[in-house]
């Protein structure tokens, strides 16, 4: 039919002005989106549908279920991002898991460490608040104390992710470290986040290369790093 009708590749078939590109990446079609790919310029990838999503938005919003998927339609399409772009791709992937894509994204564009979603945070922000991506086992005390002596099995994605926001926030040219301080604390602190959630793995990459956070207030109910920590825990810091 597309042989017969080359417009057919790049019409609208649905409601919600979705393209046979956009049907075929959200129903996870690998081998059909390779193919058709070969048939579209640039300008036809940045065909978007009545929400603005492009298709590989799609694959990258529709989770890690789609990462072969949001890892192809990425090559093809990387070269005609603006800022705006490469936000919402950043903020995808960290929504629906994509760690290894967030990851280039982030070493890319160092500036996306930087970014804020929608909810005005950043993505130390949105990782603090996903302990289960951080997958380790064992008291929430003995997991911060090995984070901070680097003990323990090699980090997973996530937290390689966390590392290298941090590391990407401390390098940044003619920034102070209080400037810094106010980027991971609005519009509320990551240390905090990660410690009612109890996301210790992120505490502890933080607290490693800046000790001083471990004095921090919560201004909100007037209470410290240490003591919420303490709480939370069940233990001292001695």
């Amino acid at each position: 039919m597309i042989d017969a009708d080359e417009k057919l590749a790049t019409s609208a078939i649905s409601q919600g002005r979705a393209t046979l590109l956009h049907v075929a990446a959200e129903a996870n079609q690998l081998h059909f989106v390779k193919e058709l790919v070969k048939l579209l310029s640039d300008e036809d990838l940045e065909l978007q549908d009545c929400k603005g999503n492009t298709a590989f938005c799609l694959a990258a919003a529709l989770g890690n279920g789609k990462n072969k998927m949001a890892w192809h339609l990425y090559h093809y399409t990387v070269h005609i991002f603006n800022d705006a772009d490469w936000d919402a791709l950043f903020f995808f992937c960290l929504k629906t898991d994509i760690y290894d894509l967030a990851l280039k994204v982030l070493r890319e564009k160092p500036r996306l460490a930087l970014a804020r979603n929608e909810n005005q945070e950043t993505g130390l922000h949105v990782l603090a608040r996903k302990p289960s991506s951080f997958s380790c086992r064992g008291s929430l005390g003995q997991r911060f104390l090995n984070m901070l002596t680097n003990s323990g099995k090699s980090p997973t994605l996530a937290l390689q992710l966390v590392k290298c926001l941090w590391e990407t926030l401390l390098s940044l040219d003619g920034t102070e470290m209080q400037t810094i301080i106010k980027v991971i604390s609005e519009p509320s602190h990551v240390i905090f986040i990660a410690t009612e959630v109890g996301n210790f793995e992120v505490l502890a990459e933080l607290v490693r290369s800046y000790p001083d956070l471990m004095w921090e207030v919560d201004t909100k109910i007037e209470a410290s790093f240490t003591l919420l920590f303490c709480t939370a825990t069940q233990t001292y810091l001695i």
